[in-house]
């Protein structure tokens, strides 16, 4: 098998080829990602969210543990192999449009209700203009944008450098006009076919929603 010390890859790596959009060496890439973070050599074993959200390919992740618990079938976060390797699959650059979309979908839709309503959009708008992350709560208050774009915060883990961040106001404005522009059929709420809808129009979304490698 090339090298492949992995039992289980021994027994079905080609069944991983053939169900996911990976290469071959990339599935061996994620396995020993998968065992260097803790997880077992097995398809039951779980490797818990909190070690997930270290890999580098989403520690820097601002939806990290809402990925995790999208991926994870029991919504624990806590991920088995085959899980994890879904998880790359769907944010390879090869995954198709409507894959990944769907998969938007799910983590942008926080309370899991099958619509992305004001406050599910309040937390993605929060997130993408860094108001929020999934280890800290906002950033500031109502301190001007001008007075924050030096500035330093202190997260749980350590010092980081503070992002650029805009006001809660702001970010209400920027869910309203996005639901005024995405809700076709008035009831206050993006459906699915409405997210597939102006996201498949993005020249941007492939490009962002990916996992690299290196």
């Amino acid at each position: 098998m090339g090298g492949v010390q992995s039992e289980l890859l021994h027994k079905n790596l080609e069944k991983y080829q053939a169900a996911t959009f990976l290469s071959r060496s990339e599935i061996i890439h994620i396995h020993r990602l998968y065992l260097k973070h803790g997880g077992q050599d097995d398809e039951e074993s779980r490797l818990s969210w909190q070690n997930v959200v270290r890999i580098p390919q989403l520690d820097q992740n601002p939806f990290k543990k809402r990925i995790c618990h999208v991926f994870s079938e029991d919504s624990s976060g806590n991920l088995t192999f085959l899980e994890f390797l879904e998880m790359f699959s769907v944010f390879h650059e090869s995954a198709p449009l409507g894959t990944k979309i769907h998969h938007a979908f799910r983590i942008y839709d926080f309370n899991d209700d099958g619509k992305i309503d004001a406050a599910d959009l309040f937390e993605v708008v929060s997130r993408l203009c860094g108001r929020k992350d999934d280890n800290e709560e906002c950033f500031a208050d109502d301190a001007p944008l001008s007075d924050l774009d030096e500035a330093q915060v202190h997260a749980e883990e350590g010092e980081v450098q503070a992002r650029s961040v805009i006001t809660p106001g702001q970010v209400e404005e920027i869910v309203k006009k996005t639901i005024k522009q995405a809700d076709l059929d008035g009831d206050a709420c993006i459906s699915y076919y409405e997210f597939y809808s102006v996201v498949a129009r993005s020249h941007t979304f492939l490009d962002s929603f990916r996992i690299w490698f290196n």
